[in-house]
Order: structure tokens, then C-alpha cells, then sequence
């Protein structure tokens, strides 16, 4: 896959000069990972459910799940698909995928057993990441094709390097898109693609590094995955992954988020009840609100 990268310098002038020097192309997801584990070791990556996961400890239970992805017989290119919910269990599947050098086929998690298994053939899966809550979902792929290894995000296999000939041309992930067409369809992208994203999500912001945020939209949906959590890994950020959208509230007033990442409807309701109720339902150390993906 090509993609066209433009001179990063005609962004300068939508941030400050500190800031702008900081962001770099890493030119793969591998080594935005790599760099961003080791920078940012001590801080906090992820919250959910109570729990909380270092920088640290996101890149060593990651190196687990990608041995147990390449001693089920997955290496540079194979495609393994991603069956989570929004979770930590999800950002180690992704990242495990990713760092094994396979392309992740990230999976709704409201589909069906039966589109599970037709996904899973159609994109020529090797393998399938399956969160155990969602495993029954998994049947008909397992009686229709038992060579396809089914893989919890909590297996462990001997540790094993990264995959060294990850590069920016190499496919990435594949994520469902309606297109211009309206009829869902998997759409591949290279690394040095979705590194763009991540980069493109950086600029316009003064303060980015370092930064709170509130995951409230899907994972499985590219503004959720690039412009939410990868974004936030890449910035040394913390990231609450919200445990549905009926509790956005309360987990904002929970976690005070300093940046929001929304679609026009949630971002309306939360205008909507702050008015009602005369108070920043948000959070007052909310600062951004990053809103897009529909009209």
C-alpha cells in the first residue's frame, strides 16, 4: 500500500516549537512501541476495571502473547485476527500482532459466530485472538477449521524477540470501513500508514505528551484504535478505557481526563446534560475534545 506523506513543517504553526521537536516519525508501529515502553516505563498506560497497567509492564505481558502468536505458527505477514472487547486484554492482542510482524484483522466484538468464521476466511487468518469471555463466538470456526489456533489474550509463550523485518511498508491491521459505499468492507493499512495517523493526531495541541485520556468509542473502529489509543501510547499518556458509554460520566468525574476523543453524539449529550444540570459533566480538567468519524 502507498500513501502520501506530506512536510510535517506546514503543521509547526498549529503548536509550539517544544512540542512540534517532539514529534517524530517512528516509521513503524514496532518501533513507536519499542521507544515509547522503554521512555515511558514508569508511567501509567492503561486503567480499566480497577486495574492498572505500566509502560513497563504493557510491553512485557505484550512479549508474552507474541511468543504464544509465533509458536502457533504465525510470522511476518500472516494475518491473526483480534476478537476483544475495549480492554487491556485488547491493547496486548493488537500490539502482540503487530510486533510478531502480522497484520491484525481487528474484529468487532458484536459480531456472530457465523461472521466471525466468514472474516476469518475471507481475510485468510492464521489465527484468532479471542478474548475468553467472546470464545463461543469461536465454535463454528473451530469445527470448520481446525487449523486455525485459537489464542487467548492471557497465554504465555517463551519469550522471543520482535519480528526485525517489520518496516512501513509492511500491512499493518485491517479495519472494517463503510467507505463512500456504505457496505462494510476490510480496509488494509501499511505501518508507516497508521504511523501518520498517530502523528497527524499530535499536532494542534500544545500540551500532547503526558496526557489523560478517556476512551469511550470503539477500539475496533479506526478513530478509536489510531486516534485514541495509539495516540496516547505514543504521547506517554494514560488511558481509561471506559467501561461502556452509559458510565462516560462517572468515569470522567472518575478519572478527570484532560483530553476526550468523541463522535458528534456523544459530544452533543455531554453539551446537552451540562446545561441541563449547570456543571462540566466532563470533568474539570478537561481541556480538548477531539470529535469527528460522522457529520
Amino acid at each position: 500500500m502507498l500513501y502520501y506523506k506530506g512536510d510535517p513543517e506546514v503543521f509547526r504553526k498549529y503548536t509550539d516549537n517544544s512540542t512540534f521537536s517532539n514529534i517524530i516519525d517512528d516509521g513503524d508501529l514496532l518501533k513507536m512501541f519499542t521507544r515509547c515502553t522503554s521512555l515511558y516505563a514508569d508511567r501509567t498506560a492503561l486503567i480499566h476495571n480497577g486495574r492498572s497497567v505500566s509502560y513497563a509492564e504493557l510491553e512485557k505481558e505484550t512479549s508474552f502473547l507474541r511468543s504464544a502468536v509465533r509458536e502457533n505458527g504465525c510470522g511476518l505477514t500472516d494475518r491473526v485476527a483480534i476478537l476483544c472487547t475495549n480492554s487491556i486484554e485488547f491493547v496486548r492482542a493488537f500490539f502482540a500482532v503487530i510486533t510478531a510482524g502480522c497484520t491484525a484483522v481487528v474484529l468487532p466484538e458484536h459480531l456472530d459466530a457465523g461472521s466471525v468464521y466468514g472474516c476469518c476466511m475471507m481475510f485468510g487468518c492464521k489465527a484468532i485472538i479471542c478474548q475468553e469471555t467472546l470464545t463461543e463466538k469461536c465454535q463454528i470456526l473451530k469445527q470448520n477449521t481446525p487449523g486455525i489456533s485459537v489464542i487467548l489474550p492471557t497465554d504465555k509463550g517463551i519469550p522471543v524477540e520482535p519480528e526485525p523485518l517489520v518496516c512501513g511498508q509492511t500491512p499493518a491491521v485491517i479495519m472494517f470501513t463503510g467507505g463512500t459505499t456504505g457496505k462494510s468492507k476490510g480496509a488494509l493499512l501499511n505501518h508507516a500508514a497508521v504511523m501518520q495517523g498517530v502523528i497527524n493526531g499530535c499536532y494542534g495541541i500544545k500540551e500532547i505528551f503526558n496526557q489523560r485520556y478517556l476512551l469511550a468509542l470503539p477500539m475496533s473502529h479506526v478513530f478509536g484504535l489510531i486516534r485514541n489509543m495509539l495516540t496516547s501510547v505514543y504521547t506517554g499518556s494514560t488511558m481509561m478505557i471506559c467501561k461502556s458509554n452509559r458510565d462516560l460520566f462517572r468515569d470522567a468525574a472518575e478519572f478527570r481526563p484532560t483530553i476526550l476523543v468523541l463522535v458528534p453524539a456523544l459530544a452533543e449529550m455531554a453539551l446537552t446534560l451540562t446545561k441541563k444540570f449547570k456543571r462540566n459533566m466532563l470533568g474539570e480538567s478537561l481541556r480538548t475534545i477531539i470529535c469527528g468519524a460522522a457529520a
